[in-house]
């Protein structure tokens, strides 16, 4: 599955629906790729202070590594596979 794929999705690789607010377009909307809202997506440092953040744009997003508020994530991938295991940053 390519990137558009994955990020305009609303059924996981099992067939089962993905809820809307755990769908990428629901935070990350067109034509910025923003809704401008602070969020709690589960992946906060131990070292950080119990905040929201602001949800990022995605603009070139393939051409901004490191990710995350602190450049911990080398990939995106590792967002979801270290940083973010609950699913709170969708799925």
């Amino acid at each position: 599955m390519h990137g558009k794929e994955i990020f305009e999705r609303t059924y996981d690789i099992n067939g089962k629906e993905i809820p809307e607010a755990n769908r990428c377009i629901t935070c990350h909307p067109p034509p910025y790729y923003t809704n401008l809202k602070p969020a709690n997506v589960g992946t906060l440092a131990a070292t950080d202070d119990s905040i929201l953040f602001d949800t990022p744009h995605l603009n070139n997003i393939y051409a901004s590594a490191p990710y995350l508020h602190d450049g911990r994530a080398e990939t995106l991938e590792e967002i979801w596979t270290l940083y973010g295991k609950t699913e709170r940053h969708g799925l």
